[in-house]
């Protein structure tokens, strides 16, 4: 087996990719570049590890007859139904794609309050997963949902947007339906702040601490010439500002707890469909991590987060015109 290669996108996530040639990590579609490894990393609360090691005999015993049937193996009880097979316990998943030995095979145990998730994947399968072959989410993806799933059963609340670093160890989090302006207005805000981006798609915020963390999302294992992942760790939300596009002249209004919750929830619902893959469907449809569960989590958190913060309106028809809107509030109000 090959050495390992270990991400740390977050101080709550922990990526340990043994012998697959997944090499380049991207986080939305700008070309910002960080150092890995270069924060202290505790208590990390969720590790996906990843390689190729498939127990080959234990699948294909498991994919031996019905297409749709209960079967028993090591006093464990599986559903099989057709290429997929779940433990009855919801923690273990298996695959079988179209290619000759393409295998997925998912494990997960939880101690002391932190997660420990097995991937294995065969090459093939991780070919298969990029082609037209399969109906289930590509590899890459699979792996985000998983994040995104279990970060919600911890306590991390995924949500659609990016953010920076502002003084006063606060984070400003932008949120906005694709194209809207996340991106050109908090890379905008951080250079006439002298400030950092965190994140540009996606970030994760403790429900608890209200701190924001960035992760990786989308793996390539197409391209290896350069990392794309941020892996810093922002502060606690100082304000989460949702981004309007209309034709009225920009502006700025301060949002009530009720009027940011329901912006919030309906733009991560509208971006976001990681409780309807299949896979996850089927690896959870039972246990303490089930899907119904984890739904009401997400639900919940995002209720407390919005509960807790400053929810902020920019809008207009002018988005060049919203980081000064917001750089003048900010100045008058938190730092």
């Amino acid at each position: 087996m090959a050495s390992k290669i270990e991400f740390f996108p977050t101080s709550f996530s922990k990526l340990i990719i043994n012998d697959h040639k997944i090499r380049h990590l991207q986080v939305g579609n700008i070309g910002y570049k960080y150092k890995l490894n270069d924060l202290k990393k505790e208590n990390i609360s969720l590790i996906l590890e990843i390689d190729s090691n498939v127990d080959i005999k234990k699948i294909n015993y498991l994919f031996k007859g019905s297409e749709t049937e209960y079967l028993k193996n090591d006093n464990k009880v599986y559903y099989r139904n057709c290429n997929t097979v779940a433990a009855t316990k919801g923690k273990e998943i298996y695959y079988k794609g179209k290619l000759f030995n393409s295998y997925l095979a998912i494990t997960w145990y939880e101690k002391k309050g932190k997660i420990k998730v097995n991937v294995h994947a065969t090459k093939q399968y991780l070919i298969e997963s990029r082609s037209r072959l399969t109906r289930s989410s590509t590899f890459d993806t699979l792996l985000n949902y998983l994040i995104m799933h279990f970060a919600t059963y911890l306590g991390y609340i995924a949500f659609h947007a990016s953010a920076i670093n502002v003084k006063y160890d606060k984070s400003i989090v932008f949120m906005g339906l694709p194209n809207t302006g996340k991106t050109t207005t908090s890379v905008s805000l951080a250079k006439r702040l002298s400030s950092q981006l965190i994140a540009e798609d996606i970030v994760f915020i403790n429900k608890e601490t209200l701190r924001v963390y960035s992760c990786p999302f989308t793996l390539n294992p197409k391209s290896t010439e350069r990392f794309k992942s941020d892996t810093y760790i922002g502060n606690k939300v100082g304000a989460l500002i949702i981004l309007n596009r209309s034709e009225k002249n920009s502006y700025l209004s301060i949002l009530n707890n009720d009027e940011l919750f329901e912006n919030v929830s309906n733009m991560n619902y509208f971006e976001f469909s990681w409780l309807h893959d299949s896979l996850i469907r089927h690896m959870f449809f039972q246990g303490e991590a089930n899907l119904k569960l984890i739904s009401e989590k997400y639900y919940i958190g995002q209720k407390e987060i919005c509960d807790n913060v400053n929810g902020i309106e920019l809008g207009g028809k002018n988005p060049a015109l919203w980081a000064e809107l917001i750089e003048n509030y900010l100045t008058d109000q938190l730092i």
